[in-house]
């Protein structure tokens, strides 16, 4: 997973505060630790304090302009956005989704982020991925009220594909060990998500291939039946529809790998 991430960032001297910048098609998803002021996506104009958690479409011009007589710590990752798309599309509207946290829900959210940025440098694609689902969870519940059952649910579904990425696992093997009937799992996932079970397993997978095609030299059929897909064809389909180009081309992107090695 290709990310640029943050914990602890102090100061108000990077160079793309009180810039109007973009990052075409990735997200950006900030914790504010400490700190207070303004950020600009748009036409949009927020004010935040510690305890906000931004979502910004990296795609739109925008900037943060923190108060400098308050110390400004901010937790960080730029993620693709292709990678999450079917979780944010039901909620981001515009170029901006703001949430505000209470304190308990501060150290909770600080405790994923410090967890998703030692993944991400350990190379820990799929744990990496999922604490960043786990954030973005927790926040789309900060804006009203839910019932705990369902985000109990929604996270031992999480855990459980989680922990047999990227195998296959049905349905009926997640309803016979939560003990839930199927329509119960699938229509709590979804409204709680955005996202059905199958495309979230179906993005752990993608995630995966991408790590192997750009991290290895194993053939892209290998991959397919490494990553639990259904033959060639079908991670061929699905990697594109995901990421914009096929395994094939997108190993030539980052490893410049010659036709007549494929």
């Amino acid at each position: 997973m290709n990310a640029e991430i943050k914990y602890q960032q102090k100061g108000i001297n990077h160079p793309l505060l009180n810039v109007s910048h973009s990052h075409d098609r990735e997200l950006e998803l900030i914790q504010i630790v400490s700190g207070t002021g303004n950020v600009i996506v748009g036409d949009t104009i927020e004010a935040f304090s510690e305890g906000a958690v931004l979502l910004i479409d990296g795609a739109a011009l925008h900037y943060i302009c923190p108060d400098p007589d308050v110390p400004y710590i901010r937790n960080k990752i730029i993620i693709d956005k292709t990678q999450i798309y079917d979780f944010v599309r039901g909620f981001m509207r515009g170029g901006l989704v703001f949430w505000q946290a209470s304190e308990s829900q501060q150290k909770e959210l600080d405790e994923l982020f410090c967890r998703a940025v030692a993944a991400f440098r350990e190379e820990k694609e799929l744990l990496a991925f999922s604490e960043v689902f786990r954030i973005l969870h927790i926040c789309t519940g900060f804006d009203r009220k839910r019932e705990k059952e369902y985000c109990g649910v929604v996270a031992d579904i999480m855990n459980y594909i989680n922990e047999r990425a990227p195998e296959n696992v049905s349905l009926n093997e997640i309803s016979e060990v939560l003990h839930k009937n199927q329509y119960y799992i699938c229509r709590v996932f979804k409204r709680e998500t955005g996202m059905t079970v199958h495309s979230y397993m179906n993005s752990l997978r993608i995630s995966e291939a991408r790590t192997l095609l750009r991290d290895t030299g194993i053939p892209v059929a290998e991959i397919a039946d490494r990553t639990g897909f259904n033959g060639l064809s079908s991670l061929t389909k699905s990697f594109k529809k995901a990421v914009g180009m096929t395994p094939t081309a997108y190993r030539k992107k980052f490893r410049g790998i010659s036709d007549a090695e494929e």
